[in-house]
C-alpha cells in the first residue's frame, strides 16, 4: 500500500511504476530504468529485489512503518503540494485511483489519523503560503466521517 504513495512522482517523464510483492519480473523492469525510486522497506521489498546490478540508480524510500513511508514519499511527488491526497492505508485500490491527482499521497486508517500523517499536513500547512486542498478518496467505510472531518 505505501508503494501508492511514490506513484504521482512516476508521472514525471519517463517514469513507471512497478507494484510487486515478490521480485519476480522486477530486474527486467528495473534494467530498463535508469534510475529508480523504491517505495517500501526490505520487509516490504526485498534486497534480492532490489539488487543494483541491473545498472540503474536505486533509491530506497521508506519509514519505520507504513504511515511513515507515506510521508517519505511525499516529496517525491512534489515538494510544495497544492493538495493532499487521503487514503485508506489498509488496502491499495484507493490509493492507487489517487495517484491521478499527481499529488502526496498519505493513509489513514478507517477511524484514525496516524501521527505521521496530521505531523505531515501540519508541516505542509505552517511552512507554504497557500494552505493545499485535503482530499479523501474512498467511502465511508475505508475512511470514516470523523477521520474526514
Amino acid at each position: 500500500m505505501p508503494g501508492t504513495s511514490g506513484r504521482p512522482a512516476s508521472t514525471k517523464p519517463g517514469g513507471n511504476t512497478l507494484i510487486t510483492r515478490t521480485s519476480r519480473g522486477t530486474k527486467r523492469f528495473v534494467a530498463a530504468a535508469a534510475a529508480v525510486a523504491m517505495i517500501g522497506s526490505t520487509l516490504a521489498i526485498t534486497s534480492a529485489a532490489s539488487a543494483a546490478q541491473t545498472g540503474a540508480a536505486i533509491a530506497r524510500v521508506s519509514g519505520l512503518n507504513r504511515n511513515a513511508t507515506a510521508v517519505a514519499a511525499a516529496p517525491l511527488a512534489t515538494s510544495n503540494p497544492a493538495e493532499i491526497v487521503i487514503v485508506n492505508g489498509l488496502d491499495f485500490p484507493d490509493g492507487l485511483t489517487a495517484s491521478i491527482y499527481n499529488q502526496p499521497i498519505l493513509l489513514v486508517s478507517p477511524d484514525a489519523i496516524p501521527t505521521e500523517t496530521s505531523d505531515y499536513i501540519k508541516a505542509v500547512q505552517a511552512s507554504t503560503v497557500n494552505t493545499p486542498n485535503i482530499t479523501v478518496v474512498g467511502g465511508t467505510t475505508a475512511v470514516s466521517s470523523a477521520v474526514f472531518e
